[in-house]
């Protein structure tokens, strides 16, 4: 539990650095597919508020499944996390990552035994997730202030 628990930790505060310092133009940024930066941060948010709701759902009634098509539920959200302004989408990733990571760290351990045993469809270590996506985009990001770095050196060695 500790490890998950720490990684957690960790993911969230790797997430905060990026996202603020990201510019509306940084999150407009595309990945492939459709995907943007933005809509790429809303997409965790999205998934992190999905385990936030089914742990308060299972703390009153009991773990049960939840099965979820991830790819279907992310082509449909797609034009909707497109249309959400940059400050929606900065603030809504880092209070879900930090709200699901205080819920995941509060769990009793009774219920903790039964989600690990029966709830195939909700990981606590939400680092996983968290960091596949946090790479793409600093190393997209990453590639463009490098491209833009050298740019402005190129402009001023010719002037």
């Amino acid at each position: 539990m500790e490890n998950y628990l720490s990684a957690n930790d960790e993911s969230s505060e790797r997430l905060v650095a990026p996202v603020g310092r990201l510019t509306d133009d940084d999150l407009s940024l595309e990945l492939g597919a459709g995907w943007t930066v933005g809509t790429v941060l809303a997409h965790l948010a999205f998934w992190d508020l999905r385990a936030l709701s089914l742990l308060a759902r299972w703390a009153r009634g009991g773990v049960g499944s939840s099965p979820v098509d991830a790819d279907a539920v992310n082509d449909a959200g797609l034009p909707i996390l497109r249309r959400l302004p940059p400050a929606a989408v900065r603030e809504a990733v880092l209070d879900s990552a930090a709200a699901i990571d205080a819920a995941v760290a509060g769990l009793p351990p009774s219920l903790l035994v039964d989600i690990q045993e029966h709830a195939t469809q909700l990981h606590q270590g939400r680092a996983i997730h968290r960091n596949v996506h946090l790479d793409e985009i600093e190393a997209l990001v990453g590639k463009g202030e490098r491209d833009r770095s050298r740019a402005s050196s190129q402009r001023g060695a010719q002037a």
